[in-house]
């Protein structure tokens, strides 16, 4: 095979020839070189033995064209901002234009991107979103561009493109994208209640990023902390890594929410996305500040808590690598507080902690019960206590949460009043219970069964409930009494409130103590009423009705006066304890005896002294009953009976002459005197009649003897004798120590033999003066002796002994 040469340089590649079949094959292989361009062809000769003569024959021409091996333009470096779009470009030379197929081809990192210009990692995860475009337009070139939407950090690498013809190609050289952008923001984070929450940002880019964070995604709030930041600009790399931290102190409800970081290189800034902080709390909305339960049964009270690990505001679960709700590993301690104030491991008898429910919703829930409740429980505090145990293999640190203090109540009838201390039959009394709860209970009164005793109280109304505070019910029941419960000491009433089937009752008892009304109660006067008045006086306080009867008004003829008794009075009291009055009748009013006159009897009994008759048949001179009447109505005569009445001396009186007598009993020999006075003015007490006619100051009636031993002035001094002699036997105090009688010389003596005589002087003077007694008689006697008076007695009873010593 013979070659025209049209090289200018040597082909030194070599030339291999060799049969295929029938065919012989030629072939020539070289470097390229500047001057390799031109026209080849080959030239073949053939002879054999069949064809002894030599025949050659040329090929076709070939034009070889030398391409120089680079692009006309390169990609160029770039430095964008994370999300922005960016596009790169090549421009080749293209001298075959349509005339020959071509291939554009661009790289990332040394490896091919897909023919639609994205570009995918290991995990398939788009890293890449981009898009070719070529044009051919202008002559003998082609220019080709790859753009990239929303430039991203795993963007940043180096880019180039490549065009083919066949087994030809030319490479551009690499181009180097640096991202600047965020390429590590906030990870969705759960956190304690009270916890610290550290949230990271890293960047990359070609000088170290100023990095904030922010809470929401819009960008419109302000920064929050303080960061911390550190990049590795100091080691010589091209691209710089910083790193900037930053610590939410003590989280709360109010931290939840969205955090995003922003990066920012010489005013141009690039945010992250949002990366959602979820605080795990006591859900108070669904937890009670008390728990109730009834007296003597259970109460309860609940922690509701956050326990589903959430990736965003809408509740939606954070999820582990395996697509599985990550839940947090929690343990509750519930502890009550003791009287000093400290909180103790609530445990033992009285408390039951119930095992933890987690809701579809992602909400813990731990029951605790106490009780049996009694007053010791009651308004006890417990609190709850949460511990998250950390799980770092999804973010969530762990931590301690308390509850607020819940306050066990234990519903019960706290108080059973009556409004009245003092219940009369007939009063419409109201009852008052109050009960506490966490609703309000039913109420029922009643004594007996479940109702009022209809034999002792008549309905009025009722219940009627008020919730009088937070939790306490007063429930009000109106009823009249109607009969006395006092008899058996009262009748106990019940006030129950029932709390419901699941819950229970509890009541309280009051005894009603309902008295008689003595204002029912009649009294009557004992005996023929003439016309009496009963008035009534009330004591609220003591609790009785006084009756007082008065009688009719006094006139000048007629009055009235009343006389107790042991069955009547003129006031008689009720009880209300008894219902009855004491004494049990009121004492009548009985006409007043009216004394207009009276009259003194006397009588003179004269023993064996005297066979005389004196005032009577057969009696003779001064003795006879004319005589004596006259006698008796006269003070100027100077023998006989003498009048003297207390009431006729004091002038309050006068003698009745017509009805002034005397009398002689002959069986006994004794006269018998009796004077007549009539008053006045009409006396209506008998004492009075009596000091009227017998007061002590005088004596009544005297006689002294009338035969003519003595002459009319000798009876006279005898006579005003005896008048002094009265006196002396009156009371001592009357003595008057400077009355002195010369004449009188006889002393007196107690005659053995004339004792009986002596007494019955003695009686007539105790008839006489109704008041003198025995002793006074004696003291009397003994004073004159003492005073060595001598007093001569007339012998009234002896008209033959008128010289007789006696007393």
């Amino acid at each position: 095979v013979l070659f025209s040469d049209v090289f200018s340089s040597d082909i030194s590649s070599g030339i291999n020839a060799e049969y295929g079949g029938d065919d012989l094959v030629s072939e020539i292989y070289f470097t390229i070189a500047d001057d390799s361009a031109g026209t080849y062809k080959c030239t073949a000769a053939q002879y054999d033995d069949y064809c002894p003569t030599s025949q050659s024959f040329d090929s076709d021409d070939v034009t070889l064209t030398i391409i120089a091996a680079e692009a006309i333009t390169n990609p160029a470096d770039a430095t964008v901002l994370e999300g922005v779009d960016h596009t790169f470009s090549c421009v080749f030379p293209d001298p075959f234009g349509d005339s020959v197929s071509r291939e554009i081809v661009w790289s990332f990192n040394g490896e091919t991107m897909l023919s639609n210009g994205e570009y995918y990692n290991d995990d398939e995860e788009l890293v890449i979103d981009g898009t070719f475009s070529t044009d051919d337009s202008a002559a003998s070139t082609l220019t080709t561009s790859l753009t990239i939407s929303g430039v991203t950090s795993e963007a940043a690498g180096t880019y180039m493109c490549t065009i083919k013809w066949g087994t030809i190609f030319i490479r551009s050289d690499e181009a180097t994208l640096t991202v600047r952008g965020i390429t590590t923001g906030p990870s969705v984070t759960n956190a304690v209640d009270g916890q610290d929450v550290v949230l990271t940002c890293i960047t990359s880019g070609d000088t170290a990023a100023e990095i904030t964070f922010h809470q929401t995604d819009d960008g419109s709030d302000s920064a929050v902390g303080s960061v911390s930041t550190s990049d590795d600009s100091a080691d010589g790399n091209s691209v710089v890594i910083t790193t900037g931290e930053v610590t939410l102190s003590a989280v709360d409800s109010s931290s939840a929410g969205s955090y995003y970081c922003k990066a920012t290189w010489s005013g141009d800034s690039v945010m992250s996305d949002g990366a959602y902080l979820t605080i795990l709390k006591m859900e108070t909305d669904s937890m009670d500040t008390m728990g109730w339960g009834v007296k003597g049964n259970l109460a309860s009270v609940k922690c509701v808590f956050g326990a589903l690990l959430l990736k965003n505001a809408e509740g939606d679960a954070y999820e582990d690598a395996s697509g599985e709700e990550v839940y947090a590993e929690t343990s509750v301690n519930w502890q009550y507080q003791d009287d000093n104030g400290d909180w103790q491991d609530a445990s033992g008898d009285g408390y039951d902690v119930q095992t933890t429910q987690i809701s579809t919703s992602g909400l813990g829930t731990s029951p605790l019960k106490v009780g049996p409740l009694s007053d010791d429980y009651n308004g006890l505090n417990v609190r709850c206590q949460i511990t998250y145990s950390a799980d770092t293999d999804n973010n969530f640190g762990g931590g301690v949460i308390t509850s607020d203090s819940m306050t066990v109540m234990m519903a019960s009838v706290t108080s059973f009043t009556v409004n009245s201390d003092t219940i009369i039959t007939g009063d419409t009394i109201t009852l008052t219970c109050v009960a506490t709860g966490d609703s309000e209970p039913d109420f029922t009164f009643y004594t007996m069964g479940d109702e009022f005793d209809s034999s002792k109280y008549t309905y009025v109304s009722g219940p009627t409930v008020t919730e009088t505070d937070d939790n306490t019910f007063q429930a009000l029941y109106v009823t009249t009494t109607t009969q006395a419960t006092i008899p058996t000491s009262g009748q106990p009433a019940y006030c129950q409130a029932d709390y419901g089937a699941a819950s229970g009752t509890d009541e309280m008892s009051q005894t009603i103590i309902s008295y008689y009304n003595c204002e029912d109660t009649e009294i009557t006067v004992l005996g023929e009423d003439p016309g009496v008045t009963i008035s009534y006086t009330d004591d609220d306080e003591a609790g009785t009705r006084t009756a007082t009867v008065s009688c009719p008004a006094n006139t000048t003829d007629t009055r009235y006066s009343i006389t107790d008794s042991d069955s009547a009075a003129e006031s008689a009291t009720c009880d209300r304890t008894t219902g009855s009055y004491s004494p049990s009748f009121l004492a009548t009013c009985s006409e007043v005896t009216k004394f207009t006159g009276h009259y003194i009897q006397q009588k003179w009994s004269f023993g064996a002294y005297t066979d005389r008759v004196l005032c009577g048949d057969g009696a003779y001179g001064e003795y006879t009953v004319d005589v004596m009447k006259t006698k008796l109505t006269t003070e100027e005569d100077t023998c006989g009976p003498y009048t003297k009445i207390y009431c006729l001396t004091q002038g309050t009186c006068t003698l009745n002459e017509d009805d002034t007598e005397c009398s002689w009993i002959s069986s006994t020999s004794q006269l018998v005197v009796t004077v007549w006075v009539d008053f006045n003015e009409v006396l209506w007490d008998r004492n009075d009649r009596n000091d009227m006619v017998a007061k002590t100051n005088g004596g009544n009636v005297f006689l002294w003897n009338c035969d003519n031993t003595y002459s009319d002035e000798e009876r006279r001094r005898k006579r005003a004798l005896q008048d002094d002699f009265s006196s002396l036997l009156n009371p001592v105090s009357s003595w008057n120590e400077t009355e002195t009688y010369d004449e009188i010389d006889v002393e007196m003596t107690v005659v053995e033999d004339d004792r009986s005589n002596i007494l019955s002087t003695i009686t007539i003077l105790m008839t006489a003066g109704a008041v003198l007694s025995m002793t006074v008689l004696v003291a009397a006697v003994l004073l004159i002796r003492k005073k060595r008076r001598s007093v001569t007695l007339l012998d009234v009873s002896d008209s033959e002994s008128e010289t007789s010593e006696q007393c």
